[in-house]
This record gives C-alpha cells, structure tokens and sequence, in this order.
C-alpha cells in the first residue's frame, strides 16, 4: 500500500496522529498490507465514524491506555482464545502484546462518548464483547460472528487486575454487570464470576460491517444475522455497509473509492450517510 493512505489520515485526523504514524509490527500491519486485505478500509472507517461523533458531540474520547500502548488501538476487541491451530499465538507474536493486555484489550472501547441524553456510549472494532459475555452467562451459549464495528450503549468502569484475575463493571444507565475472567490460554472463555442486576442488557445500537470483497448477498446476509443476534425486545439495530466497490447493499451504503480513500470518506453524501447512521443509533 501507498504511504500516501497513511499520511493522509494522520493528515485528517489529527486527534489520532500518533496512533497512525505508530510504528510498529501490528500498526503497520494495517498500513502496509495491500488494500485488497481490507485493513485499512476497516481502520479508516474507524476513524472517520470517530470524527464524525467529535464533530457533532464534543463528548468523545479516546481510552488513556490507547495513547499509552497505541497497539492496543489496532487489536481487536475479541476475548483471547487458545486455537491448536495457532501454535505460539501467532496472534500475540504478530502484536507484542502480553496476554493480560490482550484480555484488556478485549473489552477496551475504541473511543467512548455522551449523547445529548446523558446517555455513555463506546466503539467497539472486531467484536461485540459485552454481548457475547451477557449471552453467555444468560443463555450458556456463545458465537463467533465479529462485527467490523459497533456502538454499545453505556460505560466500562472499575477495571482491575489481581494476580491472574481481571475484573470490569459494565455501567448503563443504572443498571449494571460485573465479570471476573481469568487471565489464561484457554479454548473456551474463562469466565471466572459475574453479577448483574434485574435489568441487565446490553444495547447495541448501531454496526458497520467494510469490505472490498464482499458480493451484495454475503454482506446482505450477514448483517441480517446481526440484527437478529443482536435485537433487544425486538428492536433493530441500524446498520451501514462501507463497500470499496460500487455495489449497494439493501443497508445503506458509503461507497469508497480505495484509490483515495481517505478523501472519499470526507466527500458530501457519505458523510450525510455517517451522520444519518449515527443519528439513527442514538434516538
């Protein structure tokens, strides 16, 4: 790929420079691989949902321990999980990242941010974790679906890191959910301890799913799967398909133009659509 990709959205978004001209083994994984892979349309997206958000709310925030390890922007936000297919975690050699920080990783928002109601919300990328924890623990039952990007209502607090145990709160508006996991290789999560309260759920209120590749009925089915996963009291989510074709989705849909990709997000009707998709996840 083009240096140019790079430059331009250090360029363009400034607030996130440092994470984007970051070098190393994982950041540049991203930036160097060849458009066709989709990385960095991914990441792109990320940050063009995350300067739109600024640009209406100036609530938004990037996590502290994302500006401290800027690999941790990169990594996705999914539990680790011990494959014997991946033989010395290829996945960790790739990142240099230890497996406690994986675990932190995991459920670390992207960015988080307030709506006009009060209300907290966090990005997540690659993964939906606080679901995937809640479904487990209410329906003992888990799943391997990855949403490119997602937004979930409410806030992650009081993390902390015992020995071999790590701990988070959940926090959305008043209700609320404790998990314990330990800090481990393990084929299944290893979900330690967890409380909730009476009206615990988790709200996912808007997906993203990019792709360069991807025909119309794949993505079209794919992102149906998530609504119906992802419904709470049988309410959709809104979704967005950001295609590096010219195909459409029966989602709406921000076409880019991967030859400048940066510069397409930032042109006129794909940015009404970000911000149509943004006003239709908050209200």
């Amino acid at each position: 790929m083009s240096f140019d990709v790079r430059e331009q959205a250090a360029i363009t978004f400034k607030n996130f420079k440092d994470i984007i001209l970051y070098d190393s083994l994982l950041a540049n994984s991203v930036w160097e691989s060849e458009l066709k892979t989709g990385k960095a349309l991914e990441v792109v997206s990320l940050l063009a949902l995350i300067d739109k958000l600024q640009e209406c709310d100036g609530s938004v925030e990037l996590v502290e321990m994302l500006s401290v390890n800027p690999d941790l922007f990169y990594a996705r936000n999914e539990i680790p999980l011990h494959h014997g297919a991946q033989a010395g975690h290829e996945a960790n050699l790739a990142s240099e990242l230890t497996l406690e920080e994986r675990f932190l990783t995991s459920f670390t928002p992207k960015a988080t941010f307030r709506s006009n109601d009060g209300s907290s919300w966090m990005v997540f990328r690659e993964g939906n974790p606080l679901h995937l924890l809640h479904k487990l623990v209410s329906e003992g039952d888990t799943y391997k679906d990855r949403c490119d990007l997602v937004l979930v209502r409410g806030s992650i607090k009081d993390v902390a890191v015992k020995g071999q145990v790590i701990s988070f709160t959940h926090n959305d508006n008043g209700e609320h959910a404790t998990y314990k996991m330990t800090i481990k290789n393990s084929p299944i999560i290893p979900l330690r301890d967890y409380t909730f309260s009476s009206n615990y759920c988790v709200k996912t209120a808007g997906i993203i799913e990019c792709s360069v590749s991807k025909s119309k009925e794949h993505v079209d089915s794919q992102l149906s799967r998530y609504h119906e996963l992802f419904q709470v009291d049988e309410t959709d989510c809104p979704s967005l398909f950001i295609h590096g074709r010219e195909g459409k989705s029966e989602f709406d849909t921000i076409n880019i133009d991967l030859s400048n990709m940066v510069k397409s997000f930032l042109e006129g009707d794909n940015q009404l659509l970000l911000a149509k998709f943004l006003n239709d996840c908050l209200h």
